[in-house]
């Protein structure tokens, strides 16, 4: 019995030895049909329709204290963006501890004037009354000595012209206390300005929503999305409130696929959150300027999709595969793409013939991530090796099927 299970081993060995009792290489059929090259992005679901919330002047910048949830529904009015009041809080309280000063110094500036011109007043009273006494005192009696009568002819003159400077005093201190307090006014009215403005900008750290929607977060230039605790400035745009009801696909294409991609190209988009739906649409529109984009390396160009469906379940910000179908050819010959082999520097396929595996010459054409079109002697039906065989040492009776 050992004798006989040895000669069997003996034989199995040797027939294992033979050319014909090496397993086939693994193969596929040479197929026909409809072939489509796709070009597969990354991208997101975005509201045709949305409202951007920028920050208004506040005056400078400040750091984010709250922001509504991205996905959260809001209503017209509500809160969706506070930023840090205390800087502004203590520009306040200067600018209105400002205009308390200027209002003060008017006030003191009006007593102190009131008085001045209430002295001058009284002198210029005087003076008049020095100068009535002086013209009384005028005659031209001969009774009078000829010198008294020059003396107070000398005294009216003088007296005249104390009272015209006495007027011009009084008219330049009237003048030049108006200016000052017009000056004071000026600086009033610009505290007062400045208090409004600035108790303004306190109340614009407040942002409500402009209209409802759907909260959807905006990326800062760094490439993070604005949230608490980032520095924001005048005019930068924080977050968009979506209209949830009309969304297309945003995806981003690298420059050097960009040239395949034109509008009206047929795509099938499938959502992360549901791989189980395939929802059809056509490219919109791609950018003309390429873009880089920290999240990925090279350049990139923006392409929007447009959806026909308006499924429920769709919402901005939802990530989405999206194949777009870029040429389509018919009734054409294809192989894997690991089937096509070279041979003296020309392309070729395994064919399985009735010698075995041969190299079989053949003209690539367009290719996918997984097939390539072939032109040449082979046809539909065929085998070919997906993985090289080498030289052909097979017969066809020892070929398996």
């Amino acid at each position: 019995m050992v004798v006989v299970h040895l000669c069997a081993l003996i034989f199995v060995l040797l027939l294992a030895c033979e050319p014909g009792a090496r397993s086939d290489p693994p193969s596929t059929l040479v197929l026909r049909g409809d072939f489509v090259v796709a070009l597969e992005l990354a991208g997101e679901l975005e509201a045709t329709s949305s409202v951007a919330v920028v920050v208004p002047d506040i005056g400078t910048g400040a750091q984010v204290t709250f922001i509504a949830p991205e996905g959260q529904r809001v209503s017209e009015g509500q809160v969706v963006l506070e930023l840090d009041r205390s800087a502004l809080g203590h520009q306040l309280i200067d600018a209105r501890n400002h205009l308390e000063i200027a209002r003060t110094r008017i006030g003191q500036q009006k007593a102190q004037l009131e008085l001045r011109l209430a002295d001058l007043a009284a002198a210029v009273e005087r003076s008049e009354l020095a100068l009535e006494g002086a013209r009384m005192r005028v005659t031209d009696s001969e009774a009078v000595p000829r010198v008294e009568r020059d003396s107070a002819r000398l005294d009216v003159q003088t007296a005249v012209l104390a009272l015209d400077q006495a007027r011009s005093t009084l008219e330049q201190a009237r003048l030049q206390g108006e200016a000052q307090l017009e000056l004071l006014a000026i600086q009033a009215r610009q505290g007062q300005e400045l208090v409004v403005r600035t108790q303004a900008r306190l109340d614009a750290t407040t942002i409500v929503a402009p209209a409802a929607g759907v909260v959807v977060h905006v990326d800062a230039p760094e490439g993070r999305p604005v949230g608490q605790g980032y520095m924001v400035y005048p005019g930068t745009k924080v977050l968009e409130l979506a209209d949830p009801t009309e969304v297309q696909v945003v995806a981003w294409v690298h420059e050097l696929d960009a040239g395949a991609l034109v509008a009206g190209q047929r795509v099938a988009v499938v959502l992360e959150a549901h791989p189980e739906l395939t929802l059809e649409g056509r490219v919109q529109s791609v950018s003309d300027m390429a873009v880089g984009r920290i999240s990925r390396p090279g350049k990139h160009l923006r392409a929007v999709i447009a959806l026909d469906s308006d499924d429920p379940v769709l919402r901005p910000g939802m990530s989405a595969r999206a194949e777009i179908e870029v040429e389509r050819l018919e009734d054409v010959l294809s192989v894997p793409r690991e089937a096509l082999f070279e041979r003296q520097g020309e392309p070729c396929v395994m064919r399985r013939g009735a010698g075995g595996w041969q190299a079989t010459p053949v003209q690539p054409g367009s290719i996918n991530d997984t097939h390539v079109v072939v032109r040449g002697g082979i046809e539909p039906g065929d085998r070919v090796a997906l993985v090289d065989p080498g030289a052909p040492t097979r017969s066809a009776s020892g070929a398996g099927s």
